[in-house]
């Protein structure tokens, strides 16, 4: 029985290593995604916006 426990916390050790290294790998990619974006100017025209937002989520469009 000792021998199939640490069996057991051996599976157990590599599936959560791999789960890991897919995690890691997932978010380099989504970090290298982002990267390859460029930067959007911000706009200081505050009632401009606010009116957009209020078209586009209360209007619906």
């Amino acid at each position: 029985m000792n021998a199939l426990l640490v069996v057991n916390w051996i599976l157990f050790l590599a599936v959560v290593a791999y789960a890991l290294a897919l995690f890691t790998y997932l978010i380099r990619t989504r970090i290298q995604f982002i990267k390859l974006g460029r930067k959007e100017e911000f706009d200081n025209n505050v009632s401009r916006r606010l009116k957009e937002v209020w078209v586009n989520v209360f209007g619906q469009k």
